[in-house]
């Protein structure tokens, strides 16, 4: 008796975080040319995740001002990939003392880009056929603010089923998708994608506010409502999507290793 009790309790919790998923449904009207944009993307040994998503930028109609991919101290083709694919190669300085990799590699990356529109992503992440645009599109619809978009969870082998664990976390935890809507403050904002304006990035200290934590565009959250900018999520379900450890088990479990710690903080 006791166990479907509990399977209906975690069921109802789980439809009352996560009952109002919000995809990208803004009208895809915007621009052919996204001329102020400039696409952001730490990347590191990403040789074969990065292709997939710079193929997939290169097949959007979007077309940004500059696509800059940082190379994070990377020991395979990561940096020649980029080129070929014709993205402004950064090569990362030496990581600085109380600094984070991918915190670090963003920071090198705004500062280093001339549009006045920030997208930073994650190499693992690809876009949907006109993805790009969809969020375009939505960003271009707020009245102000940053648009971050949670990747849909694309699944190949039976395995991989196991790691969306992480990422129902996560969507839990940016409290962005509850049936109270927007009477419950979004906390957090998705790592693989952040769309923002050069000025609220600014405004809210960059990645260098930040530089520290594990989870640096989750608590990048906290210092732009400290700063008044509001958060927006959506889901990137035909729009934006992540394949998560694709080499089999020990890959995942490799990977859950390193992201127990992200979890802890973010359970707690």
């Amino acid at each position: 008796m006791i166990l479907p009790l509990i399977a209906f309790a975690l069921w109802l919790t789980g439809w009352v975080v996560l009952g109002r998923l919000r995809p990208c449904r803004a009208r895809s009207n915007a621009t052919v040319t996204a001329g102020n944009l400039s696409i952001i993307i730490p990347a590191r040994n990403e040789e074969h995740n990065l292709p997939i998503l710079l193929r997939s930028l290169a097949g959007q109609s979007i077309k940004p001002r500059e696509l800059i991919v940082v190379d994070d101290s990377s020991t395979d083709r990561t940096a020649e990939i980029a080129r070929e694919f014709g993205a402004r190669v950064i090569t990362s300085q030496p990581l600085p003392e109380g600094w984070r990799g991918k915190a670090w590699a963003c920071h090198q990356g705004a500062r280093a880009a001339a549009g006045d529109t920030f997208l930073f992503l994650d190499a693992d992440s690809y876009f949907e056929p006109e993805g790009l645009r969809l969020v375009w599109a939505e960003f271009q619809s707020l009245e102000a603010g940053v648009l971050s978009v949670a990747p849909y969870h694309a699944v190949q082998k039976f395995y991989e089923q196991f790691s969306a664990f992480f990422n129902l976390v996560m969507h839990s935890a940016s409290t962005a998708f509850t049936l109270f809507g927007n009477r419950v403050t979004t906390r957090g904002l998705f790592g693989p994608l952040v769309l923002i304006c050069r000025a609220d990035y600014e405004r809210a200290g960059g990645f260098e506010s930040v530089k520290g934590r594990i989870l640096e565009t989750f608590y990048f959250a906290q210092q732009l409502r400290a700063a008044r900018v509001p958060l927006h999520c959506r889901v990137g379900r035909s729009t934006f999507s992540i394949r998560m450890y694709p080499h089999g088990w020990r890959d995942m479990i490799e990977g859950y290793l390193l992201e127990r710690e992200a979890l802890e903080m973010v359970l707690v």
